[in-house]
């Protein structure tokens, strides 16, 4: 087996809510925000040469609406739009996993190592299943055997950031300061924002991290949101 000779590839994923609940500004703050951040790392070069970004969007299953792309290449982000009648976090996490062990294989493909990926999970509601099946879904996702499980930092809004759903959202983070949910549940629009606005200054950060040989998750608190505290659940 040869040794990577290009540099390594930071390759992070948006998993995002695009299920009924998600209609009206929810999903058009989404898409706004999106739209910002390609705008955003698009003035950064250097760092966005290090990444690769891909969206898979979920609601009765789960479809990749963004394959993992040089954002660099990019001149516009897909809009993404609200479907389906359910929520199901399985079709999420399945995906997930069928993609990183696709994009992986072409990451090395192409000449460059690749790092473990990073997940970001945005939600406004609980799931329309079995606790049981995404359980099962997501621990195959993150199961440590598995070379490319990602770090899942998870992210709860609107009905989704109330006290009930805390757990949830903490279990589907794969460290305990990985999982927020907005402070303000009402303000969903302010939520979206700095929730991208975050998913950002992480990207760039990381990246400029592995430019000094540091290969880790550079997180940052969203502004307006509660990190949930091991002793919530």
């Amino acid at each position: 087996m040869t040794t990577a000779t290009r540099g390594n590839i930071f390759p992070v994923y948006l998993i995002a809510d695009e299920s009924p609940s998600m209609q009206g500004s929810r999903i058009s703050n989404l898409n706004a925000g999106l739209r910002s951040l390609l705008d955003e790392m698009h003035k950064h070069p250097l760092e966005a040469a290090k990444i690769r970004f891909s969206i898979i969007g979920f609601a009765d299953d789960a479809c990749t609406e963004l394959a993992l792309c040089d954002l660099r290449d990019l001149h516009e982000v897909p809009t993404l739009s609200v479907r389906g009648a359910k929520t199901r976090y399985s079709a999420a996490f399945d995906a997930t996993r069928e993609r990183i062990q696709e994009d992986v294989v072409s990451i090395r493909k192409q000449g460059y190592g690749a790092l473990r990926p990073a997940a970001f999970f945005l939600t406004d509601g609980e799931p329309t299943e079995a606790t049981e099946n995404w359980m099962t879904s997501l621990q195959r996702l993150t199961d440590s055997n598995w070379r490319a499980h990602p770090n899942i930092l998870a992210f709860g809004i609107a009905e989704a950031a109330t006290d009930e759903s805390a757990e949830t959202i903490r279990k589907i983070a794969t460290l305990v300061d990985y999982a927020y949910v907005a402070a303000e549940s009402h303000d969903t629009g302010g939520a979206l924002t700095k929730f991208l606005t975050a998913l950002t200054h992480t990207m760039v950060a990381t990246a400029e991290g592995l430019a000094q040989g540091k290969a880790e998750v550079m997180t940052e608190q969203p502004e307006g949101y509660i990190r949930i505290k091991a002793d919530l659940v």
